[in-house]
């Protein structure tokens, strides 16, 4: 099963017209872009029941390759989950982050990053 999934990203690789893209064949059992942090994390889902009180939120240890539905802070600060878990926070939230349907898509550059004033 998962020589499989191998031999189909390697020819995924070779079709495309990109010579990055098919040069990423060689190493076709590799991710594409490696963007995995080396510390623990926080990770946050990108879109969120608007009927939830809180968003959930938790840290993942950084050995887990967390989906793409998701967003990752590279930090395992419990003052920074203890911020983003406040109410204070989730009125940001409810105000600033965009919508899928009635649902919070949560952005860490807009939400996150804003929130709690750091450089963008």
């Amino acid at each position: 099963m998962a020589l499989d999934r191998v031999k189909k990203v390697k020819e995924y690789r070779l079709a495309s017209k990109r010579s990055a893209t098919q040069k990423l064949a060689e190493r076709a059992y590799l991710f594409w872009e490696i963007r995995q942090p080396n510390t623990n994390y926080i990770v946050i889902p990108r879109v969120s029941s608007e009927r939830r009180k809180y968003i959930p939120i938790g840290f993942l240890d950084k050995d887990v390759i967390t989906s793409n539905r998701c967003t990752i802070i590279s930090t395992n600060s419990l003052y920074t989950i203890g911020v983003l878990m406040s109410i204070m926070h989730m009125t940001w939230t409810k105000y600033v982050c965009g919508r899928l349907k009635n649902d919070y898509r949560y952005s860490k550059d807009i939400v996150y990053t804003i929130f709690l004033g750091l450089k963008t």
